[in-house]
C-alpha cells in the first residue's frame, strides 16, 4: 500500500516548510546615546585697579595679562571639549551573534 508512505512524505514536507517560516530576525543592540553637556562658563575677570604711579601701572598691566591668559585657557578648554563631543567615538558596539 503506497498510501501510508505518501502520507508520511506529505506530512514531512509540510513540517519542513513550516520550520522554514519560523524566521527570527537577528538581535541588534540598542544604540547608545551619550549626552555631552557644556561646562558652566564663568565670565573672565577684568581687573580694574587704582593706578597712581608707574609701579601701579606695571602691576595692573601684569595682572591684566595674567587674567587674559587664564581666560584664554578656559575658552580653549571649552573649545577642545566641544570638538571632542562632536567627533564620533572610535568604539562602536559589537553585534552579539547567537547560534
Amino acid at each position: 500500500m503506497p498510501t501510508p508512505n505518501l502520507n508520511i512524505g506529505l506530512t514531512s514536507l509540510c513540517l519542513l516548510q513550516l520550520a522554514a517560516c519560523s524566521f527570527e530576525p537577528p538581535v541588534t543592540p540598542a544604540p547608545i546615546v551619550v549626552m555631552h553637556a557644556a561646562p558652566s562658563v564663568a565670565p573672565c575677570e577684568r581687573p580694574s585697579p587704582a593706578i597712581k604711579t608707574n609701579g601701579d601701572l606695571l602691576k595692573a598691566y601684569l595682572a591684566s595679562q595674567s587674567a587674559l591668559r587664564q581666560c584664554a585657557a578656559k575658552v580653549d578648554a571649552i573649545i577642545r571639549d566641544a570638538q571632542k563631543a562632536e567627533q564620533p567615538s572610535a568604539k562602536e558596539p559589537t553585534d552579539a551573534k547567537t547560534h
